[in-house]
């Protein structure tokens, strides 16, 4: 909960972009706060979560690595949690 509250005290929350998955739960909060989450992955531990949390269907998930991605537009908020560790 300490990384969350860390986070919502900087965050804008226009179009955000989370960098990973983490099963879900950064993402089911992100998604609660912002007016559009992008999640950028390259593994999909995404999809199989929504049938347990409806609020995800309004989430883009792009399977990609992200040294690949080329974003198309501008974020408000880039957030990387529990991935440098890969």
């Amino acid at each position: 909960m300490y990384g969350y509250r860390k986070i919502n005290r900087y965050f804008i929350g226009t179009n955000v972009l989370e960098l990973g998955s983490d099963g879900t739960a950064t993402s089911s909060i992100l998604v609660r706060w912002s007016d559009r989450l992008t999640v950028v992955d390259m593994h999909d531990k995404f999809s199989s979560q929504i049938n347990k949390d409806k609020k995800l269907e309004e989430v883009t998930f792009l399977l990609s690595k992200w040294e690949e991605y080329k974003p198309t537009n501008l974020y408000s908020d880039i957030l990387l949690t529990d991935s440098l560790e890969h």
